[in-house]
């Protein structure tokens, strides 16, 4: 692959990223490690319906990535 498509890919990565709120991003890694809306909200000290809320703001986000709007 061509360096200047990888460098691209970067910078999206990045900027999706950035997008992303600290809190975001933790709730998105807990995601993806497997935990449920519940053990996320114990392991953050948080309440569920928090951890939902920003599970809905991490899907509308990267929605808006991957259509090129962030």
């Amino acid at each position: 692959m061509r360096s200047w498509m990888i460098e691209g890919r970067n910078r999206a990565a990045s900027s999706e990223c950035s997008a992303l709120s600290s809190r975001e991003r933790e709730v998105m890694a807990w995601q993806r490690a497997g935990k449920s809306i519940e053990e996320t909200a114990t392991i953050l000290g948080i309440s569920p319906r928090t951890v939902e809320k920003h599970r809905q703001n991490l899907s509308k986000k990267l929605r808006s990535w991957e259509s090129g709007s962030i």
